[in-house]
């Protein structure tokens, strides 16, 4: 078996849709918690950081070592002799940490007793050490790029599940710092229009479900507004073609498309088309011989809003949305494959604690020529007695619009 853990991300059903989508064909589920999802993959993952670097929603990649057979009561012991197995000590001191992931509020407790014993066991083996757990909490991406875990130490989890609990050890953490820096320091930016975060585009990427070699497929961003999509896609080996009604938000993208290249040399250079033009009205012959395989999109969020919104507000912003959801897909139509995708976020708003949502959304797409389809797919829906709704919401609690999730499939 190859199994893998994935911690999974702050939004964590949409972390499990983006993972289903990617390792479908890879292997199989094998358990899914709140906070991991694990898998047993058909090959084992050649470059696990290159492959976490394609997934916005999960946060480790840990490789499973060891089955443990159910909640031991010496788990102490298991982690000091599974450890004491695996590491290659020398003169130089051990850096290394500890995370329990799926136990009981209690695991605080749990995480300090077993990294004090550690720490006293390894004393008794000669072994110079030092965990980086601060306040006796899971590590962080950040503490271990910053204190070089991986490359001078171990980072070691625990993961419990329904029937057993598995011992793994860090292979790959999430990239802060480049997520950062694609969102942050790109030269052109705009608050007001409303920045989609790159994490984000990468789960909807991938939620379009395309197969590889990327570099034969196209995406097709016609709100491509700063260029997240377009940038994204890029990375991960997608030509592309961005359109956006304003010609400012076009030369935006083309400019940010420059940077990334500039920034990021490695990656190849792909087939990149843009124009300015209104999303409903758009042809094939804007396309500039481009097939799109796939759209990718966020449609208009509405104004920004520095307050909850009133009934009013959002009435008014949901007709606007409607009319331009329906005519834009409606023209979609024309230049769409039949079982082409189209993953988008439309607008949500935050009302104290509850979420208002375009409800008559499903009724456009229907008579638009095409169907939702599930973010998380029926298997391993039912089997892991998962969220069933056919879209989902990506949101802050600081923030009071929302996005709400939907893929939808041409028909007709």
């Amino acid at each position: 078996m190859n199994l893998y853990a994935f911690t999974l991300g702050r939004k964590h059903l949409i972390s499990i849709a983006e993972l289903a989508h990617v390792i479908k064909d890879q292997g199989r589920i094998v358990d899914i918690q709140t906070e991991t999802l694990i898998v047993d993959l058909t090959r084992p993952i050649e470059n696990p950081q290159t492959f976490l670097d394609q997934l916005g929603g999960s946060i480790k990649l840990i490789q499973i070592t060891k089955d443990l057979n159910g909640n031991p009561p010496q788990l102490a012991d298991e982690i000091r002799d599974h450890f004491l197995a695996s590491i290659n000590h020398d003169d130089t001191k051990l850096i290394y940490g500890l995370s329990l992931y799926n136990f009981a509020q209690s695991s605080k407790n749990l995480l300090k007793n077993s990294l004090i014993f550690l720490k006293k066991n390894l004393s008794k083996e000669k072994i110079k050490s030092r965990f980086i757990n601060k306040d006796f909490k899971n590590l962080t991406c950040t503490q271990l790029h910053h204190e070089k875990v991986l490359q001078n130490g171990l980072d070691f989890s625990i993961i419990k599940t329904a029937k057993t609990v598995y011992m793994g050890h860090t292979v790959a953490y999430q990239n802060f710092e480049s997520y950062s820096k694609r969102d942050y320091n790109r030269p052109a930016r705009d608050a007001k229009v409303g920045m989609l975060p790159p994490k984000l585009a990468q789960i909807m990427l991938n939620l379009a479900d395309l197969r590889r070699p990327h570099e034969k497929k196209t995406i097709f961003d016609p709100f491509c507004g700063l260029g997240t999509i377009i940038n994204e896609a890029t990375l991960m080996g997608f030509n592309c073609v961005g359109s956006d009604l304003h010609e400012k938000m076009v030369e935006s993208s083309k400019k940010n498309l420059n940077w990334l290249y500039a920034q990021f040399p490695e990656t190849p250079k792909r087939s990149t088309h843009f124009f300015t033009k209104d999303a409903t009205q758009i042809n094939k012959e804007d396309f500039a011989g481009n097939t799109i395989d796939a759209i990718v999109t966020e449609s208009y969020l509405g104004p920004p809003q520095k307050k909850i919104p009133d009934n009013k507000e959002i009435n008014k912003n949901f007709s606007h949305s409607k009319e331009l959801l329906k005519r834009f897909l409606k023209q979609a139509t024309k230049y769409l494959e039949k079982g082409a995708p189209i993953v988008i976020t439309i607008p949500a708003y935050r009302q104290n604690k509850t979420i208002r949502k375009l409800s008559e959304f499903p009724e456009i797409v229907a008579n638009s020529g095409y169907k939702i389809l599930p973010l998380i797919p029926h298997q391993p829906a039912n089997q892991f007695k998962l969220h069933t709704e056919n879209s989902l919401i990506y949101d802050r609690n600081d923030q009071y619009v929302c996005r709400e999730i939907y893929k939808i499939v041409k028909t007709v």
